[in-house]
């Protein structure tokens, strides 16, 4: 008989790998975890219950963070952002509760992952420009108006999950990844400028046939947003802006953060042989800076030196997109949202997009930040929400 608390840590621990799933399938197995002091091989050791949980998502083998060589390898913080996402240390007492021979493990492993984002969505691989591929996340009712993401570049569909989850319901909502940092990494050799990834947006609007389309644009993904709703004025009827990343000039100031991130990615765009020694910094600085609950998400572009070099190719190409040009000829309706506390995104970015545009309704909140917007906070998704009662959608085709 497992208990109530047993199963609960089961279900706890399943979402936990599942949200690692695309960090956990790009390191080099097994997974170092910290056990939280437990000792391992011992009665209460928690590795044997977490492993068959892992065995029944799909996932690889953990290992106690210390028990191989390797743990200060160039993936180890990565193991570490692991390891304190899932904080097994914490699960520990509940799991060795749990038989040896229970069904459990499986069953509530099971509905898990059924409940996951990888089970509810339909992925479809579009083929894009230089023939290259990229991954497509559909849900919902194929004939209900349709929601599209233009998510952070280079981040897992699973960071914008919570936009995911809530859109869906009423409507068909699609999210497409970014060409080049997922699927066959060692094969890309396509393009990463704004062109390209404009292009891949209209690829996905081409290929689900979709019309009447809101189009939704977070942080960086908010200038191919932008771009796309210029080019595709029959596709897309709507659009939001959502602590957008913008560049106009001296009329949008860049924050700390903008200048020091662009910097950086200019200097590995700019001299790509020293982008392995830049990485190796740059991940050892990444330690405590990203929420452990969103860590593993936000850092999936960090993981590899080549995976490095190609975020910063794609995001500094948005980054230096200047959108004055872009902003004339967006007709559609558009909602611009900032706060007047982030610190990511400089907030006057946004008021001067909202100022250029011709039907825009500009919402700057008195705080917020990147933090909120991945992780779905209520009030954003209701002015979402108001913002599409009162603009017309048409159906998903």
């Amino acid at each position: 008989m497992v208990d109530l608390e047993s199963r609960q840590a089961i279900a706890d621990l399943s979402e936990a790998l599942l949200a690692c799933r695309p960090m956990i399938e790009r390191l080099d197995a097994p997974v170092r975890v910290a056990t939280g002091g437990v000792a391992t091989g011992g009665a209460a050791d928690p590795l044997p219950v977490a492993n068959r949980v892992a065995a029944a998502l799909g996932l690889p083998q953990l290992a106690a963070a210390g028990d191989g060589d390797g743990d200060d390898d160039g993936d180890g913080v990565f193991h570490g952002v692991v390891s304190d996402r899932i904080a097994l240390g914490g699960l520990a007492a509940a799991l060795a509760r749990i038989p040896a021979d229970s069904d459990a493990v499986a069953a509530q492993a099971a509905r898990c992952a059924a409940a996951d984002l990888a089970s509810w969505c339909e992925r479809v691989a579009v083929p894009v420009d230089g023939g290259a591929e990229v991954t497509a996340w559909v849900a919902g009712d194929p004939d209900a108006p349709a929601v599209v993401l233009s998510s952070a570049c280079g981040m897992p569909a699973r960071l914008a999950e919570p936009w995911l989850r809530h859109l869906a319901v009423g409507r068909r909502v699609v999210l497409w990844e970014s060409r080049g940092m997922f699927g066959d990494l060692d094969g890309f050799r396509g393009d990463t400028d704004v062109d390209a990834q404009v292009a891949d947006a209209r690829a996905v609007l081409a290929a689900l046939d979709l019309h009447g389309v809101h189009l939704v644009g977070l942080c960086g993904g908010a200038v191919v947003a932008a771009r796309c709703a210029a080019a595709e004025p029959e596709r897309v009827s709507s659009l939001s802006l959502w602590h957008g990343d913008f560049d106009l000039g001296d009329a949008a100031p860049k924050t700390d953060h903008q200048r020091n991130l662009l910097g950086l990615m200019d200097m590995a765009v700019a001299a790509p042989d020293q982008a392995e020694s830049m990485h190796e910094v740059v991940c050892q600085s990444m330690l405590g800076t990203v929420p452990a609950d969103l860590a593993p998400l936000v850092l999936y572009p960090y993981l590899t030196a080549e995976l490095f070099l190609r975020y910063c190719r794609l995001n500094s190409a948005i980054m230096h997109c200047d959108l004055t040009a872009t902003l004339r000829d967006i007709a559609q309706p558009t909602l611009v949202v900032t706060s007047a506390t982030d610190d990511t995104a400089h907030p006057q970015g946004s008021r001067e997009v909202a100022r250029r545009l011709a039907a825009a309704t500009l919402v700057v909140n008195e705080s917020g930040d990147h933090i909120s917007l991945f992780r779905g906070d209520p009030g954003m998704l209701a002015t979402l929400d108001e913002f599409l009662a009162r603009t017309v959608v048409g159906a998903g085709r």
